[in-house]
């Protein structure tokens, strides 16, 4: 997912879940943070849909299952509309179909409800950015059905290089491109070639998918 250009400082969130206590709670964990602001709430499907097209958010933080409209109807018609949101799903639930679904939708993260604040905070981030933080407890069923789709399974023991290995493991992570890059000391460029070329030489689709199959093949250990 492309990042959208963003004209101030600020990382704008929408929160969405039925229970006011969890949108309370994540105002709070999100607070210490400086460049990342709530900006709204909803509690159910088409009041996320309504509210994002009102308040322009950067982030959507989506609950799937709520009475008065689920999370993947509502996740549907915001990445088909042009707000340019990302949606990240954050849930309890961890099922392999709550996951397909919910990719399939178009949200960029898959997260569960018991992360830490620092890592919703990078998550949120990752997402602003355009990129994908996909919890480690779902990538096997991420995988699954990849592989299910005709995903392909390299035979090669050892796929990928210790220079991959690390940029792999670090979009496992939720960094961007630039933080990778500024990391292993390599530029931008170098970085979004290398991801490039793993998407296409391993048929996946996504930069969700590349983390997905590296982490459960074992290749990041």
């Amino acid at each position: 997912m492309k990042a959208r250009e963003r004209h101030d400082e600020h990382i704008r969130v929408l929160v969405v879940d039925d229970y006011t206590v969890i949108r309370n709670g994540l105002r709070v964990s999100l607070a210490p943070y400086a460049d990342i602001e709530v900006t709204g709430e909803a509690s159910s499907g088409p009041l996320a849909v309504a509210a994002t097209a009102e308040l322009h958010p950067d982030v959507v933080l989506m609950d799937l299952r709520m009475p008065d409209g689920d999370g993947i109807t509502a996740t549907r018609q915001i990445v088909a509309g042009d707000s340019g949101a990302a949606v990240v799903v954050l849930t309890t639930f961890e099922g392999d179909r709550d996951v397909h679904d919910a990719i399939d939708a178009g949200a960029t993260s898959y997260l569960l409800k018991d992360i830490d604040p620092p890592d919703l905070a990078r998550a949120v981030r990752a997402a602003a950015a355009g990129n994908s933080v996909i919890n480690e407890r779902v990538l096997p069923g991420l995988l699954a059905d990849y592989r299910r789709r005709g995903g392909h399974d390299s035979h090669d023991p050892n796929p990928l290089n210790a220079r991959e290995k690390l940029i792999v493991r670090a979009l496992a992570q939720g960094k961007t491109n630039r933080e990778i890059a500024k990391e292993l000391t390599m530029s931008h460029g170098g970085v979004k070639s290398a991801v490039e070329r793993l998407l296409a030489k391993y048929g996946l689709a996504s930069r969700a998918e590349l983390a997905a199959w590296a982490t459960s093949e074992g290749l990041l250990d």
